[in-house]
């Protein structure tokens, strides 16, 4: 008598339905399963080729700095180099960061064949589009660029804004934080504004009287402080003195030694990971740029003020007195920034370059044309 094994193991799988699994598993797949499983599999492996490679290129250098066309600038007659100053906002108390804004922008517009410059004014608080984030002050397109990875982060981002408001490209860009700026100042031995009217700075308690003022790098951050109250703290006071400095800085930076520009030129500093203050521009490009400020016997300083007004917005985001073109767009704003080498008067800045007395400190605003008022 033959005894049969006893599989002694427990399942709630019948022998049939383990039967059944056991051919399952035999069967072969067909030619279009077997296609269909090879396609998927190519694609998932391109998905996680495209989401690497993509993730490289985001965090790559290159895609967080903004291109260097200064060259193609010069080659095309017209170079603009953006000018973005940073202010540091103390912290309303101990648990709170310090706050860091976009206080002052320039358009500086170089045509060295004919040795000519002006400088543009771009108030921060002109109420623009910026890219597909919706209406916001013009400098916070800086601290949007860096939250959403927009290629040349924050510098990126606001230098495409300004180029799509002024019609013009920007080639290169300078940014420049107080702490820099300071220490810029301070390396330069100093430089000279005038002061047209007197104003206080309130935060810190220092006044600024009429005449020529010598400003070490400490004073050159109160100069251009936004807390400045009275008839001198408007927009149009505040970007008469931001464009002021920027020049008389530039102007000392092109008689100064090679170290001091060459270290300039590589400055780069952070704020809790925002870039907030380097330039595109290599040291050659930078001495170039030095020397069509040095050729140049006059320089325009433009407002952009009389094409823009200024209203109340309420927005979830923001709120208070901004600025706005006059118009229903910003062709007016154009034809200033187009214009700007052939309108107005011009300043005289050779041999102003070391003399802020001469350089005439005055910004010069130029009026619509007759046809434009009319409107």
């Amino acid at each position: 008598m033959t005894i049969e094994p006893v599989d002694t193991s427990y399942s709630r799988i019948s022998p049939e339905q383990r039967a059944l699994r056991a051919r399952i598993a035999q069967a072969n797949p067909t030619r279009g399963q077997r296609a269909l499983e090879l396609t998927l599999f190519g694609v998932f492996a391109v998905t996680i080729a495209v989401c690497a490679i993509a993730l490289f290129a985001i965090n790559s250098r290159s895609y967080k700095e903004v291109p260097n066309r200064f060259a193609a600038g010069l080659a095309s007659g017209r170079a603009n180099v953006l000018l973005i100053s940073m202010a540091t906002i103390p912290a309303a108390d101990a648990k709170s960061n310090d706050e860091v804004i976009v206080n002052g922008i320039t358009l500086l517009s170089l045509k060295p064949e004919r040795q000519q410059a002006a400088a543009i004014s771009i108030p921060p608080d002109l109420w623009v589009r910026v890219g597909r984030f919706g209406a916001h002050r013009l400098g916070r397109a800086d601290v949007l660029g860096v939250s959403s990875g927009y290629p040349g982060e924050g510098t990126g981002l606001l230098s495409d804004t300004v180029a799509s408001v002024t019609g013009e490209p920007v080639h290169a860009v300078i940014r420049i934080d107080d702490e820099t700026l300071a220490s810029t100042i301070d390396a330069l031995g100093g430089v000279d504004v005038v002061v047209a009217k007197k104003f206080y700075v309130w935060n810190v308690r220092k006044r600024f009287g009429v005449g020529v003022r010598h400003l070490n790098g400490e004073r050159a951050k109160w100069y251009i402080s936004p807390f400045v109250g009275g008839p001198q703290g408007t927009p149009q006071a505040r970007e008469r003195r931001h464009q002021q400095l920027m020049l008389a800085m530039l102007a000392k930076l092109a008689t100064a030694p090679e170290p001091v520009r060459a270290r300039f030129a590589k400055m780069h500093h952070t704020h809790e990971g925002r870039l907030t203050a380097s330039t595109n521009l290599s040291l050659r490009d930078f001495d170039q740029l030095l020397g069509a400020l040095r050729s140049t016997p006059a320089i325009r300083q433009v407002s952009l003020s009389p094409a823009l007004e200024t209203f109340e917005v309420r927005a979830i985001h923001d709120s208070g007195q901004v600025l706005r073109p006059r118009g229903k767009d910003y062709a007016e704003v154009q034809t200033i920034v187009r214009g700007a080498f052939e309108q107005g008067q011009s300043v005289a800045l050779a041999p102003a370059l070391a003399s802020a007395a001469t350089a005439a400190q005055t910004v010069l605003t130029i009026e619509p044309a007759a046809s434009q008022k009319s409107k």
